[in-house]
């Protein structure tokens, strides 16, 4: 039976090559997009699941809420991990992770600019790094240690074992290579290349067991079958009374937040909706387009229902019931489908390399992936349902009388049932396409927006700490370029500006019960002229005026209207009381 079957389709398919290949064209191209739009997401919610204890892992984040709305911070002081583990019975370990600027490391003749990342040793034992070389158990036991990934391993020493080789750091710390441990996968979070134990930063100028300086990235392994939303609460009440008893006052507006560890990626703890939203939209476009494919399929096969209908009336003449018709209808669906998601994997397979060029992304389809391959079967039998079903159950219901007469008619609920297909087919193909100029418009938009700011031909860089301290002999070295006409300096990059002073601020003419905070970064004189920054008031800071370095302060509009305050220039500003 099952070989007729596959006989009779074959035979179809090759009598009616045009109607054939619209139909494997079009469910191919729409499988080979699920596929496409499939392999994203999955990668995009892979994010840090391959870290054992994901689960239990949570991120320390405090909110303010602001007139400006609600204000997330993702990093603490310095002490707020080890208060907690020592006084928290849920937080079974405590990891802090500082990343610091650029610096100078070096090993015989191979010196790099590297960026320099501080962190508990826990950090090892708390997440899923696979140790290559050294003792997975005690790499960080030594301040002066540290812990390489396997590229920046090569990089130094090439194929050699590092272990026990001695790096130097900005010329004046030694540190002893104890574990390389494997590269961090695409889909991590975490994006470092070495590991130096925290408490050598007592050695270099910070103290941590002050608690200063918001910069500390916290980490949480709560205790197995702990709720989050119960040690929450705890961990609020333990916080506010360290913090009021900290500043002598009676009250702690802020808000202690556990944001899951798996959902950093997706979700931003900062508030701004992250990856997620994209996740949903690719989501829905991916079945849109589905469905577009299979409304597709089902309109021609309908349409194609003359040219079938004596087959299947004769069908029934010799005897095969309504339930057989649909079996063998639905039959050539699946077998159509096969072939159309076969071909979808070859479309996948040419598109791949332009895809992730587009998405930044490392996608391969992984033919051992279970995931992947259940999801391609499942999308093989929903199209061969969706698509299948109607056509079948239509094509069945032919009366061999009235076909033998030449008389069909495609009945009056057949008709108006295929127009709805048709409109409904044309509208989501008007909104995916409306949908992508929108959103071409919008990136073309950003791409040419005037940021009050002159990004290009402007190259950035993150100095080692030797550099910053010869900042002008440098800047003169660079302006010898004749290709170089400006160079400025900043705390921080024009296009990230963390840096905060709270609600710690007051101005002549200010609301006292205004709650603002105030983002700020410290620059050079030459910084307006590099970027060419407008003036809309006032003058930049000047070498005419010797204050401007030690008095000055420049507010952008945005800040004087938040502030609501009228002739900004001249007024004193006061933050941190001074």
């Amino acid at each position: 039976m099952l070989k007729n079957y596959l006989k009779i389709t074959f035979r179809n398919i090759l009598r009616q090559k045009g109607y054939s290949f619209i139909n494997i064209a079009g469910l191919a191209v729409g499988i080979a997009v699920c596929i496409l739009f499939i392999l994203w997401i999955q990668d995009e919610l892979s994010y840090d699941k391959f870290h054992q204890l994901a689960d239990r892992i949570h991120l320390v984040a405090v909110s303010n809420q602001l007139e400006t709305g609600q204000q997330t911070i993702p990093t603490q002081v310095s002490t707020v991990g080890p208060l907690l583990k020592d006084n928290i019975p849920e937080v079974e370990d405590v990891v802090r992770l500082y990343q610091s600027t650029m610096a100078t490391l070096k090993y015989s003749n191979n010196t790099f600019q590297e960026q320099v990342n501080f962190a508990d040793p826990t950090i090892l034992t708390m997440f899923t790094f696979p140790v290559i070389y050294g003792d997975p158990a005690t790499p960080m036991n030594d301040p002066h240690s540290i812990v390489l990934t396997e590229s920046m391993a090569k990089k130094y020493f090439g194929d050699e074992n590092p272990i026990g080789k001695i790096m130097t750091a900005e010329d004046a710390i030694d540190l002893t290579v104890t574990a390389v441990i494997e590269d961090l996968p695409h889909n991590s979070t975490f994006d470092f290349e070495s590991l130096i134990p925290i408490l050598i930063m007592n050695e270099i100028g910070y103290n941590l067991d002050e608690p200063a300086g918001a910069d500390y990235f916290t980490f949480l392994l709560l205790q197995e079958n702990v709720t989050r939303v119960g040690v929450t609460a705890k961990i609020q009440n333990y916080l506010s009374e360290y913090f009021m008893q900290l500043r002598g006052s009676k009250e702690f507006t802020s808000t202690f937040l556990l944001h899951p560890f798996t959902k950093l990626h997706l979700h931003a703890v900062t508030g701004t909706g992250g990856q997620i939203q994209y996740v949903y939209i690719f989501s829905l476009v991916a079945l849109s387009i589905l469905i577009i494919a299979c409304m597709n399929f089902i309109n021609i096969t309908t349409a194609q229902s003359v040219n079938r209908a004596k087959e299947i009336c004769l069908r029934k003449v010799i005897g095969a019931n309504r339930l057989q018709l649909v079996r063998q209808l639905l039959g050539e669906s699946i077998i159509l489908s096969i072939i159309a998601a076969i071909l979808a994997v070859g479309i996948v397979e040419l598109l791949l390399p332009l895809f992730n060029h587009y998405t930044g992304k490392e996608l391969t389809i992984g033919y051992d992936n279970h995931t992947l391959m259940l999801g391609l079967l499942a999308i093989i039998i929903a199209t061969s349902a969706l698509s299948g079903i109607v056509p079948a159950i239509y094509l069945s219901a032919f009366q061999p009388v009235k076909v033998m007469k030449a008389y069909l008619k495609s009945g009056k609920s057949a008709m108006v049932f295929r127009r709805i297909l048709v409109v409904t087919q044309f509208a989501l193909s008007l909104i995916l396409i409306m949908g992508t100029i929108v959103i071409s418009a919008q990136v073309n938009y950003l791409r040419h927006k005037d940021l009050g700011f002159n990004k290009d031909n402007v190259i950035f860089m993150i100095p080692s700490s030797g550099i910053s301290d010869h900042y002008q002999s440098f800047k003169q070295e660079l302006l010898k370029n004749s290709n170089i006409t400006n160079v400025t300096a900043s705390a921080q990059g024009i296009a990230h500006i963390n840096s905060t002073i709270g609600n710690n601020w007051d101005v002549d003419g200010r609301d006292p019960n205004q709650k603002l905070e105030l983002h700020f970064d410290w620059v050079s004189l030459d910084y307006a002229e590099t970027f060419g920054i407008a003036m809309a008031d006032g003058r930049f800071y000047s070498k005419e005026y010797p204050t401007d370095l030690s008095e000055g302060i420049i507010l952008n509009e945005s800040a004087v209207k938040l502030m609501g305050i009228k002739d900004p220039i001249g007024k004193r500003f006061n933050y941190w009381g001074n």
